[in-house]
């Protein structure tokens, strides 16, 4: 059984994220996605996560 990840699970890894990347205060200041390669890693990933938690189509994810 393939388990949901958490909104805590989800926050964790944006910070690891961003800590990786060292663009902690850049995405924090400016409330800003950082879209990086790879289908199924960083914010991709992220976002994945974001709609297993919750899968309603009527409230999409938008990407800029």
């Amino acid at each position: 059984m393939l388990l949901r990840p958490t909104p805590n699970d989800v926050r964790e890894d944006v910070q690891k994220l961003l800590a990786s990347m060292r663009v902690k205060s850049y995405g924090t200041l400016t409330c800003a996605w950082i879209i990086i390669g790879g289908m199924n890693t960083g914010i991709m990933k992220l976002v994945g996560k974001i709609a297993q938690i919750n899968p309603d189509p009527s409230r999409p994810i938008s990407l800029i």
